[in-house]
């Protein structure tokens, strides 16, 4: 996998992850979208948050226009009340074992955030062994200030 990184402030994190992950140019992506997430959705906030970005139904009909699909795999699976109430149906240990024994060498897109930032929320690529951020690094599962929430491995359809 190639490193490709995103433009500073573009909110494209997903975007590029996905581009280093299929091996096309990310222009090629935004073609296919429609868009290039560039919106101002939250005026309230600030950065990339800020901005429409492209969400996972859109990077996953790239995957399909090219005869792939994206599975998900969460971290830590919870059952969750509509008043915020939640019940972890694992301990943290066994969760986490089982999400990196899930993902093993298998591609694709990883989901999280920055450790001490609330509401950030970033996507960096996997090629099965390393994550290939969209900031311009590449590092190993569970370095860095990156916390995984969930992954979409990348299958071939039938």
């Amino acid at each position: 996998m190639k490193l490709l990184t995103q433009p500073k402030n573009s909110g494209w994190c997903g975007l590029y992850s996905l581009a280093m992950l299929l091996d096309v140019k990310p222009e090629i992506l935004i073609a296919e979208i429609g868009h290039d997430g560039q919106k101002i959705i939250f005026p309230h906030k600030t950065g990339d948050i800020a901005k429409r970005g492209f969400t996972i139904s859109e990077l996953h009909d790239c995957c399909m226009l090219r005869g792939y699909s994206l599975s998900l795999i969460v971290c830590m699976p919870a059952i969750a009340l509509n008043t915020g109430e939640y019940y972890s149906i694992w301990e943290k240990e066994y969760a986490i074992t089982r999400f990196h024994t899930c993902i093993g060498h298998h591609k694709g897109l990883i989901v999280g955030g920055k450790l001490l930032k609330k509401d950030s929320v970033h996507c960096v690529a996997w090629d099965g062994k390393k994550i290939y951020d969209p900031h311009g690094k590449i590092y190993g599962l569970g370095e860095g200030d990156f916390a995984i929430k969930d992954a979409w491995l990348l299958s071939k359809l039938i």
